[in-house]
């Protein structure tokens, strides 16, 4: 018998709820990885107020070129959905607004240096005191036991990603955008979102933290766990695979194509859209292992044949066999995929005064939601509004 699907849940108003509508999150950090993860939350209906230094606020409010007017892109792209409250943390004032937010929060994060929030008068051990419900959240580079400040480009290079990027001929490689920041979000989203279905079950807080630097290892599994299991460095394969063959780029006449065949039915269509279905019978390619050892036989095969042909032509040719592959596009080429629009990617959002920014979308989707999309706050933008509310009765 087939089950009726659950009812969409709607608002007073008549229109559905957001996943998070109602939730509260204290925001204290800046930079990448604490905004990103508080912006997604914004996304699916949190309401974010983001706590700033006066005069200042964010560093990401400075980080340009490129720039939109007055507006950094880097900051537009991390703050969207969110309120700004500018508050001297070191002052009275401002810390007993802080705690007179933190007393209403469902959530507070925070990524500053370790120990930063207890000097502040805003650890955890203070904070629940005041809030037993409070799910606090801090980020750090290497967790709290050590002081040092933690960026994306050092974890790159220490936990062995930017050396694996890189190949004997280019040296070292850094991924082009923050993913030890970007994991980083990820991960304390997830901790933050189990921290609040367990207050579910028993009506209490929860302490949780994640570091840039487990969470770039955590992400780097299968690279990792070989290197543990046998004691070996995986190998420098640059834009291959270390361990599936054919998986990666290759040149074309016009420029490169990625193509990934990773079972042996897979690679027999490759080889057919090749025209030479006799290197799947070949006894040196045989199956994953054996291609794998003959690695530099078989790409020097391949490309002899895909040089000759265009990007456009080989992508025909893969896709009629159902063989997994894609061009290697600039930013522009990839906004122009049929994909990214059919799947709606692109967010524009209204600044104001005539401008609007394009951001990439959030990549949720919830049946029967259309998730929030407002503009980033100016700095302090909404610090007079949350202090008056904070300050009536009963808040």
């Amino acid at each position: 018998m087939q089950r009726s699907p659950p009812p969409v849940p709607l608002s007073d108003s008549g229109k559905v709820n957001l996943p998070l509508e109602g939730l509260l999150v204290a925001d204290f950090s800046r930079a990448v990885a604490g905004p990103f993860c508080t912006m997604l939350m914004g996304d699916l209906g949190a309401r974010i107020i983001k706590v700033e230094g006066p005069g200042s606020g964010d560093e990401t409010r400075r980080w340009g070129p490129p720039f939109l007017g007055d507006w950094s892109a880097y900051f537009l792209s991390v703050n969207r959905n969110k309120e700004s409250v500018a508050l001297d943390l070191k002052s009275a004032e401002g810390c007993a607004a802080a705690h007179a937010l933190a007393r209403k929060a469902d959530v507070v994060i925070e990524n500053f240096r370790p120990g930063a929030m207890k000097r502040l008068g805003l650890s955890y051990a203070e904070l629940v005191q005041l809030n037993p419900r409070v799910v606090y959240c801090s980020i750090s580079g290497y967790g709290q036991d050590v002081e040092r400040g933690g960026y994306d480009i050092i974890v790159q290079a220490e936990t062995g990603s930017m050396y694996l990027n890189g190949t004997e001929e280019t040296g070292p490689a850094k991924t082009a955008f923050p993913v030890a920041d970007v994991l980083t979000a990820l991960f304390a989203g997830n901790a933050i979102l189990a921290a609040l279905y367990a207050r579910e079950r028993d009506g209490l807080g929860r302490y949780v933290e994640v570091s840039l630097i487990d969470s770039m290892l955590c992400a780097m599994t299968n690279l990792a766990t070989g290197c543990l299991s046998t004691g070996e460095e995986p190998p420098r394969v640059g834009a291959a695979q270390p361990s599936i063959v054919p998986y990666q780029v290759f040149r074309c006449s016009d420029g490169h194509l990625t193509v990934g065949a990773p079972n042996n039915h897979l690679f027999r269509q490759f080889c057919l859209a090749l025209d030479h279905e006799e290197w799947a019978d070949d006894l040196r390619f045989t199956d994953n292992p054996a291609r794998n050892v003959n690695r530099a036989a078989l790409v020097a095969l391949v490309e002899g044949v895909m040089t000759t042909g265009t990007v456009a032509h080989w992508r025909e040719r893969f896709e009629q066999r159902e063989v997994p592959c894609g061009p290697v596009n600039t930013m522009t080429q990839m906004f122009a995929e049929p994909i990214i629009n059919a799947r709606k990617m692109v967010l524009e959002v209204p600044l104001g005064d005539g401008q609007t920014m394009k951001t990439p979308a959030n990549p949720m989707r919830f049946a029967g939601h259309t998730l929030k999309a407002n503009r980033p706050p100016r700095l302090g933008e909404h610090t007079a509004a949350v202090i008056k509310e904070l300050s009536e009765p009963g808040q």
